[in-house]
């Protein structure tokens, strides 16, 4: 049997998302996310994956071409091979979530669902909600149920929420570079390509890596711009994003970090309290020989 056409796959993956209250293409790379966000949207999206109408999408979304798109994910995919596998922690074993960072296409529409359903969608409390449809099997409260769009569709979001900070960049086509666990080193790895900084993230070299900087790849990248992301249900702006990717040693590092500064302030916390008793002691102690003096002093003089 002949391969569908991308239109008709096309076609299809369309109809069947129709069929549901909201639905989800791949996300892609111009936000950095969690892996939270990407699991909200993984059981959504697994009709797109490994779909030649990814493309179809990415190059009307963006203008890009199939060998546009595909140069900018090999070399991230290079660039991502070359970050340190971690190291192993007595009784653990070592995860290397290389494989597992996905540059994707992401509707705009869509992922606002899944921002508002990480941040104001609770199962429990739906469970628990007399007005939850509910089956043999228990109340109905997954990401597609009903109780699930009722629930964001009439969401009172904060100023002071992680969507209200997000939402303005959520305008037009975007993109999102998704890792399943914060790693410096891979956002550093990612930003070097796709979002290249002198001093922080350069680019690789002409003569170490000639393949990013071949014209279909330049062309690719330059349609991609940074705005922001979000890590750890935190919000940061393309600064805060570059903050993140030069963070020394990873977690690890930063852990190492708070490490030092707790103890920096304990020792500076004793020696403050040391310096006070032990300068009271030498005044102490200088009075007293101070008094042992003016007595002999007194008994000479009786003498």
């Amino acid at each position: 049997m002949d391969a569908p056409t991308t239109d008709t796959k096309d076609q299809a993956v369309r109809k069947t998302i129709s069929s549901r209250k909201y639905g989800f293409t791949n996300i892609t790379g111009c936000v950095a996310l969690s892996a939270s966000i990407a699991q909200r949207i993984t059981p959504l999206t697994r009709a797109m994956d490994n779909d030649s109408s990814q493309y179809f999408d990415v190059a009307k979304l963006f203008g890009c071409g199939y060998r546009e798109w595909a140069a900018v994910r090999r070399e991230l995919k290079k660039a991502l091979s070359t970050v340190p596998k971690p190291n192993a922690i007595p009784g653990a074993e070592p995860v290397d979530i290389t494989p597992l960072v996905q540059l994707q296409v992401v509707r705009t529409n869509m992922l606002r669902v899944a921002l508002k359903l990480v941040e104001f969608y609770d199962p429990e409390a739906a469970a628990a909600s007399e007005k939850t449809t509910r089956t043999v099997r228990g109340p109905v409260v997954h990401d597609l149920s009903e109780a699930a769009y009722e629930t964001i569709r009439n969401a009172e979001v904060p100023e002071d929420s992680s969507y209200a900070q997000i939402e303005p960049v959520m305008v037009g086509p975007l993109a999102a570079l998704v890792l399943p666990a914060v790693s410096p080193a891979h956002l550093a790895a990612a930003l070097s390509v796709l979002a290249p900084v002198p001093g922080k993230f350069p680019a690789p070299s002409r003569k170490k890596n000639p393949g990013f900087h071949d014209p279909i790849c330049q062309s690719g990248l330059a349609k991609l711009l940074l705005v922001g992301g979000r890590v750890e249900g935190k919000i940061f702006d393309q600064s805060g994003i570059n903050w993140v990717g030069v963070i020394e040693g990873g977690l690890e590092g930063l852990r190492g970090q708070l490490v030092a500064m707790l103890q920096g302030v304990g020792l500076g916390i004793t020696s403050t309290l040391e310096g006070g008793s032990r300068s009271l002691w030498l005044a102490l102690e200088g009075r007293k020989g101070q008094l042992e003096d003016e007595t002999k002093g007194d008994k000479k003089d009786s003498e």
